[in-house]
């Protein structure tokens, strides 16, 4: 009977998680595209330090790959912050309404 109780609560509150607003289906087609536009962009920073690797003839290259990648992945992490931040605002606007 315990078990009975349990199952139907968990269908129950899954059924209320499922429904979701205009606004939430568009908050997630933006953060989806966010997502894919962070992955796109960090595949070619690894694609250029791939690169970068290849062509290195000597340890003083290779070290200039490496600073290079750092400098751009914090690079690219500050603009997802700030990405991020604008995106939470705007979020939190929205739900005020």
């Amino acid at each position: 009977m315990k078990i009975f109780i349990v199952a139907s609560l968990l269908s129950l509150s899954s059924v209320a998680f499922s429904q979701t607003t205009p606004a939430t289906n568009a908050n997630f087609d933006q953060m989806k595209q966010m997502r894919l536009k962070h992955i796109d962009e960090r595949i070619a920073r690894e694609q250029t330090h791939k690169s970068c690797v290849s062509s290195a003839a000597d340890h003083a290259a290779m070290g200039a790959c490496k600073a290079s990648a750092k400098a751009a992945g914090q690079q690219a992490r500050a603009a997802w912050k700030t990405e991020m931040s604008s995106f939470k605002a705007q979020r939190q606007a929205n739900k005020k309404r």
